[in-house]
C-alpha cells in the first residue's frame, strides 16, 4: 500500500522522530514527503509555509507549556488537520495526557503496529467534528431565525396596521388637494414608500411561521382573486403581475393564509429584482400526472438576483413552510433572463359520494366562519384579510359594492361583513340590505373615520353594528368579530 500525504512529525527527540518516520516508510510512506520539525515555533513555520494532510506529534516540546497548550496551538493554526498524538509511555497519564487534545493517539511502543489505524482514525473524527459544527451552527441558525420570526410575527401586525392608516390619510389628503397639483408628487412618492415598508413587514410575517397550519381544501383560483391587491402590493409599483388559471382546477389540500405568504414573498423577490419594472406571471395547472398541482411564478428580472443571500434566506423559509403542507418548492434561473419559483402542492382528496347526510352541492366543508372585507384601500384591506386569516377566520376581500356582492355570490355565503362606512359609491345601506335579504342572520361590523356621523346615518338606516373607529387596534377587530359571531349564534339582537 502506498500513501502519498505530506506528513508533519513534530518530536523533540530526533531518535524517536527517525523512528516515527521509518515506521511510516515502512508502512507506504513515501519518505520526501514526511518532514520533522522538534518544536512549536518550528511547527507553526511549517505550517505557513503550507498545509500537511497530517500532523503526528509527541508531547512535551520545549516550547510548549503542557500538553493542552500544545494542541489547542496545532488546532488552532491547522483546524482542517488530523492530529495524532503519540504518547512517550503506556502510563495512563501520558495516554490520557495526549489523547485529550489530539484526534487519535497511540503509544511509542505500539507505533509499527497501530500507527496507520491511529492516522485513519484521526481523519474519521476530524470528519465528524466538522460534520458536528457545521450541525450545530445550521441548529443555531434556525433557532436564530424562529425567534426572529416570532419576534417579526408581532411587529408586523403593529406596524402594518401603522401603515395601512398612514396609506389611507395619505389618499384622504390626496384627493383633497386638487388645487395643489404641485403636492401630488410627493404624496405619491410617499404612498410609495408606505407601500414598500408595507411589503418588508410582509416579508417579516412571513418568517414567523408560529401560526399552527389548518390543511382545508383550497381553490386557488380563489386565493388568487383574494390575495390580488395583497400581490400587486407586494411587487412593487412599477411590476405588473398576472395570472392564468387552468379551467377546472381542483382545489389544493393546504392552508391559505400560508400560501398566501409564500406567494406573496416570492412575487415581493421578484419584484425586487426588476429595479426598472417588468412583469410577474403566476400560472397554475395540473402536473403531468394529474396528481399534483403546479403554481408557477416567473418574472423577466436578472437570475444573479436569486443568489442574494437575504433573498435566499427567504427562499429557504418559504420552500420549508410549503414542504409542511407535503409540497415541494424550487427555484431556477430562465435562459435567458428571469427566474422560475414553481412550487407543487397536493390535491385534496375527492369528495365523498353524496348520501343523505351530505351536504348539499356547494356547500364548504371548511366549518370556520367565513368573514368578507369591503375595504377599498389595498393596504388595509389586505392587512384584515391577514389578519383574520391568522386568527383561524376565512377571510375575502372586497373593494366596493358591487364586487361585494359579486364575491358573496360566489361564496355561496357569509357570516360577518366587515365594511367600511364610506364605500366608493356611496351605497352601504343597500349593500347590507341585499346580503342580509339572502343571509337574514349576517352580522355586521363596521369601520369609519367619523364615528358620530356614522352612528347617526345607521341610526336613521335602522342598521344595529358596531363601529370601530379608525385607527383600531387588530385586537378591536378580533373582539367585534367574535362578539357578533356570538349574537348570531344566540340568535340574539346584534348591539351598535
Amino acid at each position: 500500500m502506498h500513501f502519498d500525504w505530506p506528513v508533519l512529525i513534530i518530536n523533540g527527540d530526533r531518535d524517536a522522530a527517525d523512528f516515527v518516520r521509518f515506521s511510516l516508510v515502512d508502512a507506504g510512506w513515501d519518505a520526501r514527503r514526511v518532514q520533522w520539525t522538534s518544536s512549536l515555533a518550528g511547527a507553526r513555520s511549517h505550517l505557513r509555509r503550507g498545509t500537511p494532510r497530517v500532523i503526528v506529534v509527541t508531547p512535551p516540546l520545549p516550547d510548549a507549556r503542557n500538553e493542552v497548550a500544545l494542541f489547542d496551538a496545532l488546532r488552532e493554526d491547522a483546524p482542517d488537520v488530523p492530529i495524532v498524538g503519540i504518547s512517550p509511555s503506556t502510563t495512563m497519564a501520558d495516554t490520557l495526557a495526549t489523547g485529550a487534545g489530539a484526534h487519535a493517539y497511540v503509544s511509542l511502543a505500539d507505533i509499527e503496529e497501530r500507527l496507520v489505524d491511529a492516522i485513519r482514525t484521526a481523519i474519521t473524527r476530524l470528519r465528524f467534528e466538522r460534520q458536528l459544527r457545521a450541525d450545530q451552527a445550521t441548529d443555531l441558525d434556525r433557532r436564530q431565525s424562529e425567534l426572529i420570526g416570532r419576534l417579526a410575527d408581532d411587529a408586523a401586525f403593529e406596524v402594518n396596521n401603522a401603515l395601512a392608516i398612514v396609506s389611507a390619510a395619505l389618499t384622504q389628503f390626496d384627493h383633497t388637494l386638487d388645487t395643489y397639483p404641485d403636492l401630488h408628487g410627493p404624496l405619491s412618492a410617499a404612498r410609495e414608500g408606505v407601500a414598500r415598508a408595507a411589503h418588508a413587514m410582509d416579508g417579516l410575517l412571513a418568517a414567523g411561521g408560529r401560526r399552527p397550519l389548518h390543511r382545508s381544501p383550497v381553490h386557488l383560483d380563489r386565493l388568487l382573486s383574494r390575495e390580488r391587491a395583497g400581490l400587486h402590493r407586494a411587487a412593487g409599483p412599477t411590476i405588473t403581475v398576472s395570472t392564468w388559471l387552468a379551467t377546472g382546477l381542483p382545489p389544493v389540500l393546504g392552508d391559505a393564509s400560508a400560501l398566501a405568504q409564500v406567494l406573496r414573498l416570492l412575487v415581493g423577490r421578484a419584484g425586487a429584482a426588476m429595479e426598472e419594472g417588468g412583469e410577474v406571471h403566476i400560472r397554475a395547472e395540473l402536473s403531468e400526472d394529474g396528481a399534483q398541482a403546479e403554481v408557477r411564478i416567473l418574472d423577466d428580472g436578472p437570475p444573479p438576483a436569486v443568489c442574494a443571500a437575504p433573498q435566499q434566506a427567504e427562499i429557504l423559509r418559504a420552500r420549508a413552510l410549503i414542504e409542511s403542507l407535503n409540497g415541494t418548492l424550487d427555484v431556477n434561473t430562465r435562459w435567458p433572463t428571469g427566474v422560475e419559483a414553481s412550487i407543487s402542492l397536493p390535491l385534496a382528496p375527492a369528495s365523498p359520494a353524496l348520501s343523505p347526510l351530505s351536504p348539499p352541492i356547494g356547500t364548504s366543508t371548511d366549518t370556520r366562519p367565513t368573514v368578507l372585507v369591503v375595504e377599498d384601500e389595498q393596504l388595509l384591506q389586505g392587512l384584515l384579510v391577514n389578519a383574520l386569516e391568522d386568527q383561524g377566520y376565512q377571510a375575502y376581500a372586497a373593494s366596493d359594492e358591487d364586487e361585494a356582492r359579486r364575491e358573496a355570490s360566489r361564496l355561496g355565503h357569509i357570516d360577518v361583513l366587515v365594511t367600511d362606512v364610506v364605500l366608493p359609491k356611496g351605497a352601504l345601506v343597500p349593500m347590507i340590505s341585499d346580503l342580509r335579504a339572502q343571509w337574514p342572520k349576517l352580522a355586521v361590523v363596521l369601520m369609519t373615520g367619523a364615528t358620530a356621523q356614522a352612528s347617526e346615518s345607521l341610526a336613521r338606516a335602522e342598521i344595529q353594528a358596531p363601529v370601530l373607529a379608525k385607527p383600531f387596534r387588530l385586537t378591536a377587530l378580533f373582539d367585534a368579530v367574535g362578539r357578533a359571531l356570538d349574537h348570531t349564534r344566540q340568535g340574539t339582537t346584534q348591539p351598535p
